[in-house]
């Protein structure tokens, strides 16, 4: 996974690589165990614009929701995915639906960074 703290001033980018699997989703969120800027407070865009989401079927988003359980407690509040396409937003926009219910967070999907990083800022200001 990519770690970018510099590109956007208070925001945490998170750029995952590979093929995506459930299994590739488990090791990314293993690997933000160890990126200390990870936590409650920080606003975290995950830049899935580089991804194939295509090769995900609904049973897969199902178990990475599933694989989500144990982090309700860590982690941000507010997450944003940037993704590349339709058919990326529209799995995205599934996934978090889905995750919302297990896993209570503030999420937004967007198609390009400048609208992830603006929907941080309007939606601090409530």
């Amino acid at each position: 996974m990519i770690i970018d703290e510099d590109s956007y001033p208070g925001v945490l980018v998170l750029r995952p690589v590979g093929p995506v699997t459930a299994d590739a989703v488990r090791a990314w969120l293993a690997e933000l165990n160890d990126i200390p800027a990870y936590s409650a407070d920080c606003q975290v865009i995950f830049d899935l614009s580089e991804l194939d989401l295509s090769g995900l079927s609904r049973e897969e988003v199902q178990r990475i929701v599933q694989g989500l359980r144990h982090r309700a407690d860590s982690g941000p509040k507010r997450v944003v995915y940037v993704v590349a396409d339709e058919l990326a937003f529209g799995i995205v926009r599934m996934f978090t639906t889905l995750a919302g219910m297990r896993v209570p967070r503030d999420r937004g999907v967007f198609r390009s960074m400048p609208e992830a990083v603006a929907w941080f800022d309007q939606s601090s200001r409530g």
